[in-house]
């Protein structure tokens, strides 16, 4: 097991068409307010965000 991978503070990017981790990012406040951002501006309440995604999900 990778130990990064159980690192609370990193955020992966996954890729379900690649079905592989494709980023992995330090998780900051400030990378938290823009993910915050992003869920804010779709039409309804986190309406963009789904359990299976086609295309990106932060984990």
């Amino acid at each position: 097991m990778n130990a990064q991978a159980t690192d609370p503070t990193l955020v992966q990017v996954f890729d379900v068409k690649q079905q592989k981790v494709i980023r992995q990012l330090k998780f900051t406040d400030e990378l938290e307010k823009s993910i915050l951002a992003c869920l804010d501006a779709s039409p309804k309440m986190y309406g963009s965000f789904a359990v299976n995604p086609d295309h990106y999900l932060f984990h």
